[in-house]
């Protein structure tokens, strides 16, 4: 897994919270390893992609539709 704001690779690839050791962004995966959460109360903007400033719902560029 890679880390969605400064792309530094993480070893970790299980559901739940993760802090990047390098940028200290804060973001988690969900259960079904399908989705990623951004933290809203300490948001940043991933490299590539849409973060929802409400439940902080990453979504890569590639997607026709945000929402």
């Amino acid at each position: 897994m890679k880390c969605l704001i400064c792309l530094n690779s993480i070893d970790d690839s299980n559901p739940g919270e993760k802090i990047c050791p390098k940028c200290q962004a804060e973001f988690e995966l969900d259960d079904r390893g399908e989705c990623v959460f951004a933290n809203p109360d300490n948001l940043r903007l991933p490299i590539n992609g849409t973060v929802c400033r409400v439940c902080g719902l990453v979504q890569g560029e590639g997607r026709d539709s945000y929402g």
